[in-house]
């Protein structure tokens, strides 16, 4: 469904997952979080941006009341939180959870798709100041797209930038 630009049932079948949890009494455990973390991705690429920051903020919290504070699962929650916050224009803030996010994932998770996306939406944010601050954020993010297959595999690469997806017939 992802490939194939079809958010919406990804979209409710994680919020029934969520509401789920939170009436069994367990929507502050790591289930629920997880949910939430891949809710709010979801909610971005739809760009529903303060759902998906209201999603995102949730589960950094859940994460960082239940794992040490230097865990991939909370570098993840910051970084696609940064992400969104950018784009409700809140600036501050993304820097904030960016320079908190990607020394993590670097460590942590050096050719995950998570660090493209992350360490990319970073640099287009820094073209702003300064081309040259950029430039090792975007090209990090190519380096990590292309040795996952970017180059035959376009989807990657367009949801690294956050381009639309390709049609079935693109790819």
């Amino acid at each position: 469904q992802w490939i194939h630009n079809c958010f919406d049932p990804i979209a409710a079948t994680l919020r029934g997952a969520v509401a789920d949890l939170d009436e069994q009494g367990a929507g502050h455990d790591e289930r629920a979080a997880n949910c939430l973390l891949y809710l709010g991705v979801v909610q971005a690429r739809q760009e529903e941006f303060e759902e998906a920051a209201a999603s995102l903020g949730r589960a950094m919290t859940i994460f960082e009341a239940a794992r040490e504070q230097d865990d991939v699962k909370i570098a993840a929650a910051r970084g696609h939180l940064a992400r969104a916050l950018l784009q409700l224009g809140q600036t501050d803030r993304a820097n904030e959870l960016f320079e908190q996010a990607l020394p993590v994932l670097e460590r942590l998770r050096p050719g995950h798709l998570v660090l493209a996306q992350v360490s990319n939406a970073y640099g287009v944010h820094l073209l702003k100041r300064s081309p040259e601050e950029a430039r090792p954020y975007v090209l990090r993010a190519r380096d990590i797209v292309e040795s996952l297959g970017g180059g035959r595999r376009p989807f990657l690469l367009m949801e690294t930038v956050g381009e639309p997806m390709p049609t079935p017939d693109e790819h």
